[in-house]
This record gives structure tokens, C-alpha cells and sequence, in this order.
């Protein structure tokens, strides 16, 4: 079951992945899953954040910070930083 936090965070969480204007199934090969229904899951509140998942995207220049609680800034780099850094 997934609780108004989970889905907060998997909204957000949707907002990067949009950002990066991937869908489902590459943002999952990015995260080194093969099936996108993680993200899906991930998505919709229903699964957690792994802290695997929470460094891959810090690595990306997103803040984790703002992923967990919504507060700062999206990106701790300048967006054309971070679409050069995952490609």
C-alpha cells in the first residue's frame, strides 16, 4: 500500500525522469533494472526507494533532498550539466 509520502516522492521522482525526457524503460536500463514496471512502481508510491536508486540519481546531479522531501532545488547541478552527465 502506498502512503501520500511514497506517492509524493514517486511524483517527484516522475518530475526527473521527465526531465530527462526518458521513458519508463530507459530510465530503468539507467538504474540498471531490465523491467520499467520498477519505475512504474516507483511511480505510483508503491515501491521504495532503494539507497542504490538514491545515489544513481544523485550521481545524475539530482538532489536527493528534494526528491525525499520536496525542498531546495531539483537539480544540485545546472540542467545541461546533468543531461551531459547520464549521457
Amino acid at each position: 500500500m502506498s502512503t501520500p509520502d511514497a506517492k509524493k516522492i514517486g511524483a517527484r521522482f516522475r518530475e526527473i525522469r521527465q526531465s530527462l525526457g526518458v521513458p519508463m524503460r530507459e530510465m530503468a536500463e539507467k538504474l540498471g533494472y531490465t523491467q520499467y514496471q520498477t519505475v512504474a512502481s516507483i511511480e505510483a508510491g508503491r515501491q521504495n526507494l532503494t539507497l542504490g536508486i538514491l545515489n544513481q540519481v544523485a550521481e545524475m546531479g539530482f538532489d536527493i533532498t528534494w526528491l525525499v522531501t520536496g525542498k531546495g532545488s531539483m537539480t544540485s547541478k545546472g540542467a545541461s550539466q546533468v543531461k551531459e552527465l547520464i549521457q
